[in-house]
């Protein structure tokens, strides 16, 4: 220390620039704010500021604690499980299926178009 005040880095600081400091401080101006005022880095203004004693603020964002957690997923409708029987009647369709051909032409040009085997598509009958 100096009779002029603290010196790092070549930079004097005098006791009006500690005054200065602790001023804007005090009037609630972020360190950000305060280094711009002072012609200096941030780093080198917070550095400095507690060097003089200020300590650093509490942040306005809330701690990682105090973040509410998401609550656990639930879907929107419970399905029943099916019984044996039932399972064992859901055989696959083959590709092309009359009742498979809507959910496969949905939003195509096919849209509302007559299976290839000649039914219509249950998109196709609900549009006339």
């Amino acid at each position: 220390m100096t009779a002029h005040g603290f010196y790092r880095n070549n930079r004097v600081w005098s006791d009006l620039d500690n005054l200065r400091m602790r001023l804007l401080y005090r009037n609630g101006l972020r360190w950000d704010q305060i280094a711009a005022s002072m012609n200096v880095t941030k780093a080198a203004a917070v550095a400095h500021g507690h060097r003089i004693g200020l300590v650093t603020r509490p942040t306005s964002r809330p701690s990682k604690a105090a973040v509410a957690k998401p609550a656990p997923f639930s879907p929107l409708f419970q399905l029943e499980p099916l019984s044996r029987a039932a399972r064992t009647s859901l055989l696959p369709l083959e590709a092309g299926h009359p009742l498979t051909w809507g959910l496969a032409v949905r939003g195509t040009l096919l849209d509302g178009s007559r299976w290839p085997g000649g039914r219509e598509t249950a998109g196709a009958a609900q549009s006339r």
